[in-house]
């Protein structure tokens, strides 16, 4: 099916007297499955199956949120169809053909995503990835990095995803308090090498002294291309292993965020709170140029989205409910919902850390019954009565004066005596 938004709104059934929660809005986005095409090579030239091969536990991971997937064996790169096919994933693959990098980096360009599972070497059991053939002029046009040697550590590590400020980490799985910590003692002990590019990016690192880049990515035209620069899959020799993380579930969240956030389906958000800055995903094969903009109350103000531009800014958000833009043509229509911020109805009571932290420190009172808060707004409309001070003052003065001169006065008497 194509992708549907669903509109919807919550309410309380009793009102009261704070109005302005009682109702939420929200835009629900579907879209069609995933559709993965998993490329391994074969064990032999006559296998086919996915289970013939080293994609086995990709492919069960991928499968289980609904991924559509289909396996292809290595030795059919070069006939690939990809034009049913949102991700294509290599896992061990030996060496594509200087045909097929071309061919991946249209695909990718054109919007597609290309994830490559380094889990094996050549001189790694004999059969394995080959150096040259992933570091070919067209292979470095797709790939995120220039692969170099394969690295053993000297100290088992796992992977380091304690950033959930980054986009394939920010994900509740990982915020639950110890599964950081988890991750880590999942032992790896081989990785790749793996120079990054200079435009692309490292999303995970290993834990290892030297914080060695574990999956990095890289944008190219309207897609993305990911190296996970250590195996995604098991071993029958235990002493081949390369890592234990197949076998834990933190790498099944890993996995299906790194293909969903890889064709772009992490970017799209839908509902936001009031005075947010509003970006909306401009789809690249349907890309919206010149719009309305319906708002809540029913006006419409016309918009326009930059030619070189992924992205929609909506600044004229200023109600609450629901909002659609219309394309002018053919592209598709996008709705977004704007809430009010659930901190203003948030009556907790404020801490003295907390009004330290906003006012400072003794630049301000607490007034904790009726009659201290009189005092206090009496005290602030009225001012405070300084004239008793200032009699105090002027009494302490006039009685240093008069001390002063009687020290002058016995010493005058004092003088005229001895005369």
């Amino acid at each position: 099916t194509d992708e549907e938004i669903l509109l919807g709104e919550m309410r309380l059934v009793t009102s009261d007297p704070l109005a302005i929660d009682n109702q939420l809005r929200f835009t629900i986005g579907t879209r069609p499955p995933l559709r993965v095409l998993l490329i391994a090579p074969a064990r032999n030239a006559g296998a086919q199956a996915v289970e013939d091969g080293p994609a086995f536990e990709l492919f069960n991971l991928l499968t289980a949120p609904g991924v559509e997937v289909k396996f292809l064996p290595a030795h059919k790169l070069d006939t690939a169809e990809l034009a049913a096919t949102d991700i294509v994933v290599l896992v061990n693959v030996p060496a594509p053909s200087q045909r097929t990098w071309k061919q991946l980096h249209q695909f990718v360009s054109a919007g597609g995503g290309l994830i490559g599972f380094l889990g094996s070497a050549a001189f790694d059991g004999g059969r394995g990835i080959q150096v040259g053939a992933w570091t070919t002029p067209e292979a470095l046009t797709v790939l995120p990095g220039k692969l170099d040697v394969v690295r053993l550590f000297r100290n088992p590590c796992g992977l380091d995803v304690k950033d959930t400020g980054n986009p394939l980490l920010a994900v509740a799985e990982f915020n639950v308090q110890g599964v950081a910590a988890d991750v880590a003692l999942i032992p790896v002990w081989k990785c790749w090498h793996v120079e990054p590019a200079d435009d692309a990016r490292v999303m995970v690192r290993f834990t290892d002294d030297r914080s060695t880049p574990a999956v990095m990515e890289r944008a190219i035209g309207r897609g993305r291309a990911a190296l996970f620069t250590t195996a995604g899959n098991l071993e029958f020799d235990e002493r081949k292993q390369w890592n234990s993380l197949p076998r834990e579930w933190p790498f099944f969240v890993l996995v299906n965020r790194l293909a969903l956030f890889i064709a772009g389906r992490t970017d799209a958000k839908f509902n936001f709170f009031a005075n947010d800055a509003i970006m909306l995903e401009n789809d690249g094969e349907r890309s919206i140029r010149d719009y309305l903009l319906r708002k809540p109350a029913g006006a419409q103000l016309p918009g326009s989205v930059a030619a070189d531009s992924d992205s929609i800014w909506i600044e004229d958000a200023n109600e609450l409910g629901h909002y659609l833009i219309k394309p002018k043509g053919d592209g598709r229509a996008i709705s977004f919902s704007v809430n009010h911020d659930s901190g203003e109805s948030n009556f907790s009571k404020v801490t003295t850390t907390d009004l330290d932290n906003l006012l400072g420190e003794g630049r301000y009172s607490v007034a904790r019954d009726v009659e201290s808060l009189t005092r206090s707004v009496t005290a602030g409309r009225l001012g405070v009565e300084v004239f008793p001070l200032i009699l105090g003052i002027v009494l302490i003065l006039f009685c240093l004066e008069l001390l002063s001169a009687n020290q002058f006065y016995e010493a005058d008497n004092d003088a005229v005596s001895d005369q």
